[in-house]
Order: structure tokens, then sequence, then C-alpha cells
């Protein structure tokens, strides 16, 4: 190894698992999930789902950290391990998270600002107006920056500092001090969520609306290319981060009951804060006289429209209520922005043998002047089209690569499986369902829901975010995302490691 290019180390398995979860735990859980749900089967959606997270994500999890563990390397470190060849498919999910920080920090400021607004209700009483025209200035195209929007560059500051304070530390004294106090704080938040959500009027409309079963829909395959999709996404998967934070394990450690701890804790914090969204929009829906249906939208639009609405019904208690759940919704989001800056920015440390303090003030200087486009008046339309990219186009393709790469263009996947049962306690062991998934099934089920997206954006009826767009749009910040992230990952691919690709395994 370099000097310079210190390894990390957590101090315990506990520790990984608390920043694993803390990880996986996000924005994703609170407005994606819920929504996703009730749109495919309702309750029914429950079966589709559990089975996408056993045959899909701890399948791919496990993967992820025998790729990390086995190998003692960031992403694009481990798959130059693995062969070198295969070290530019490593940097693709490392580039890709690092896309993802750019924009998900400025949703992060979006939080932190309505944390102030919910004490006053300053959203008024139009809350759509006053978030695209108010508050974001949405400029229409864009191609057309618009104005600076000054309360979200400040907080853009106050974000990557803060960040960069945490993680320019060692692992120990920064990441795990961060994620031992925040898990705790969000399963309170989210238990708190539910207490309030089931306790007002109506609740009961909003529960019956995501759990009451819809077993027909069971026979629709976009119900479960759906729970597939949400599964890999809520799992942080292809990012770059399990591999990152495996990593840091110590040698010996046990990762196989790991991965099944971390997706059940991902589930149950999905259900949790699911019943307290829809227990509000129940109200709400009882305080309008309207169907849930009409109010349940997910995505930005709920938590930043929707929930505002509900908590103007509220009266007095709104105001505590929203300050509270802003407040949880930008912490919570914080740690998957700490995890997804370490997977971006820990793989530069090792490929150039920098120290990480100075590895962070480059690349958080960087990250900041990158993200400084969605504090435009364009920057919620640049968020839509790249977000597009990212999580529909490169994501999907970095989860068929790395089971290709492992099962039948390295074919180590024997070696991986033999690795990951050598410290594995007797509850769950890898086997032939393993093998199975990783050779067949998840490849298929990701790569078919890659080609239905690829035929949809080319051929079929587009996405929203991208049929409202023009060609000139969609081109720069789709197309210009993956290639930049192609190119970039090609470029890396070509510089000498600064540590040792060989002699790893005693590390």
């Amino acid at each position: 190894m370099a000097v310079g290019a210190e390894k990390q180390q957590w101090s315990s398995r506990w520790t990984f698992m608390f920043a694993a979860v803390s990880s996986a735990v996000g924005l994703g859980n609170i407005w994606r999930f819920p929504f996703t749900a009730h749109d495919n089967g309702g309750g029914a959606f429950i079966i589709p789902y559990f089975v996408a997270v056993f045959l899909v994500g701890v399948p791919l999890m496990v993967l992820e950290f025998v790729y990390g563990s086995k190998h003692k390397g960031t992403t694009p470190l481990a798959f130059a391990r693995v062969g070198k060849k295969y070290e530019f498919i490593g940097w693709i999910p490392a580039l890709l998270g690092g896309g993802i920080i750019f924009y998900y920090g400025v949703i992060l400021v979006w939080a932190m600002n309505y944390a102030v607004f919910a004490a006053t209700k300053a959203w008024g009483t139009n809350t759509a107006a006053f978030f695209l025209n108010d508050y974001l200035q949405v400029s229409g195209n864009a191609l057309r920056p618009g104005s600076v929007i000054w309360p979200n560059l400040l907080g853009l500051v106050f974000l990557w500092g803060v960040s960069y304070f945490v993680l320019s530390k060692d692992l120990k004294k920064g990441l795990e001090k961060v994620n031992k106090i925040v898990l705790p704080l969000m399963l309170v938040s989210a238990i708190a969520l539910i207490i309030r959500g089931v306790t007002l009027d109506n609740a009961m409309l909003g529960l019956n609306a995501l759990f009451t079963p819809n077993f027909p829909a069971l026979a629709d395959p976009n119900v479960w290319l759906a729970a597939f999709g949400q599964a890999m996404f809520s799992l942080s998967l292809c990012m770059g981060i399990m591999v990152t934070y495996s990593s840091y394990l110590k040698k010996g450690s046990e990762i196989v009951n790991l991965s099944y701890v971390v997706a059940f804790a991902d589930v149950i914090f999905a259900f949790l804060f699911s019943v307290g969204i829809f227990a509000i929009l129940g109200y709400l829906a009882g305080a309008q006289g309207v169907a849930v249906s009409d109010v349940a939208t997910g995505g930005a639009g709920l938590v930043f429209i929707t929930l505002p609405v509900a908590l103007n019904h509220m009266g007095a208690a709104g105001y505590a209520l929203g300050v509270i759940f802003f407040a949880m919704l930008a912490v919570t989001g914080w740690t998957s922005f700490l995890s997804l800056m370490e997977a971006f920015i820990a793989p530069m440390g090792e490929k150039f043998g920098w120290v990480r303090k100075k590895t962070y003030k480059i690349l958080c200087g960087i990250g900041f002047c990158l993200s400084l486009v969605y504090v435009t008046g364009a920057g919620q339309i640049i968020l839509g089209l790249v977000d597009f990219a990212i999580s529909n186009i490169g994501l999907t393709s970095v989860g068929v690569l790395q089971a290709l790469v492992a099962a039948w263009l390295a074919r180590k996947l024997p070696e991986f499986q033999a690795y990951g049962n050598a410290n594995t306690l007797p509850y769950f062991r890898l086997g032939n369902l393993w093998l199975f998934c990783i050779r067949f099934f998840t490849p298929g089920v990701i790569g078919i829901t890659l080609l239905m997206t690829l035929f949809n954006f080319f051929i079929g009826t587009a996405p929203g975010v991208i049929a409202a767009r023009t060609t000139p749009e969609v081109v720069v910040f789709v197309g210009g995302t993956i290639f930049v992230v192609l190119v970039a990952s090609l470029l890396l691919s070509r510089v000498k490691w600064q540590v040792s690709l060989e002699n790893y395994e005693k590390e």
C-alpha cells in the first residue's frame, strides 16, 4: 500500500451494520416505497416485494459485500483486483454515486429550509405555487439556469462543510460516531411519526388505501418489476456504497447474515414510514372530502407540496409536527449522503495515494462546485433528468454487470461462495439458490427492467420527467450524464494505482 493511502477499518461488525442500515434508510423509504406499494397492489405488493428483497436484493448485497471484504478495496479497486480489465466497470457505480450526491444534497437543503418554514407555515395556502415559484423559482427549461436561489446556496455550503468535517476524520472518529447517533434517532422519529399519524382523524382511510390487497394486480408483470426495482434502490445497491463499506471490515468478518439483518431493517423502516405517511394522507383526504388516491402522490411533491397542506389543516399542532418531520427528513437523508460521499471519494484516495483529509478536501470542493447548478432556477428540472439517467439506466446496468463479472466473465462465483461461507454462522449459508440468483435470476430480472426502461425511453411512452422536456434538454442531461460517467470511468481506469493490486489478502 502506498504511503498516504491509509486503510480504514470499522471497530466492529455492529458499527458496520449501523452504517449499512443508515445508508439504506433514506428518502426512498419515505417518499418512494409507500407510493410504489399503493400503486402496485396495495397490501398484495408485500408478496412481490419480499420475493424481490430476498431473491434480488440480498443476493446482490452479499455479492457486493464479497467484492469489498475479500478484495479489501472500494468498488474500482475491488474490480481491478478481480481483474484489471474489469476496473472500468468498478468506476461506473462510484461515479454514479457521485452524480447522485450533487443533487441529493440539494434535496436535503430543501428539507432543512422547510424545517424553518414550518415554524411559521411560510408556504401559505397554495403550497405548490410556493414550492415551485416562490422557493425554487423554476425557470421552465433546463438549459436556462435562471437566478441563483441564495437560501439553497447557503444551505449547500453548510451541508458540504459539515459533511467534510465528519468524513475527513478517521472512520471511527467520524462516520461511526454519526451513525451510532443518527440510526436510533431515525427509529424514534419513525415511531413518533406513526403515533402522531394513526391518532389523527381519518387515519384509517390512508391505511386502508395502503394495505387493502389487490391480488389481481399480482398478475401484472409491471408490479413485479416495480418490486424488484424498489428493492434494489432501497438497499443502496449498485452505488459503490456496500462494496466500499464492506472493504473496511476486519479480516474474517461474517457477511452473509449481516446482509439479511440490513435487508430486514430496511424493510421495517420502509413499512414504519409508510404507515405514518399514509395515516397523514388519510387525515388530509378526510379533511378535504376526497379519496386518498387524489392526494397520494410520491416524490418531492408529497413532501414539499402535499404534506404542507396536511400541516395547514392541523392548526397549531401542525407547526411542531412540521418542524420535526422536515428535520427528520434532513437527518435521515444525511446518512445516505455521507455514504454516497464515501463511496465516491474514497476510491480517489486509493487511486492517487492521497491521505484521507487531502482526498476529501479536494473532492468536496469539486463536488460542491458541481452541485451549484441545482441551486438555480433550472435545478429542479435538471435534477429530474439526471436522476432518470442515473437511477433508471445507470444503476440497473451496474446490477447486471456486477453479476455478469462474478458469474460469467471472471468466473469467480464458486470462489466467492466459499469466501462467504468461510465465516458464516449456521443461520444462512450461500448455497445453490444464491448461485442461481447471481448467475441467472438477478441479472435476468434487472436486465428486463433495464430493457423495458430503454424501450419506453426510445420507442414507447416516455416517463413524465422525460416527456415534459425538449429533445436538447434530454440529450444534454440524460445523454450527457451517461457519456460523462463512461468516459470518466475509462480515463480513470487508465491511471496507475498507488496501492498494490496484489498481496492484499493480509490487509
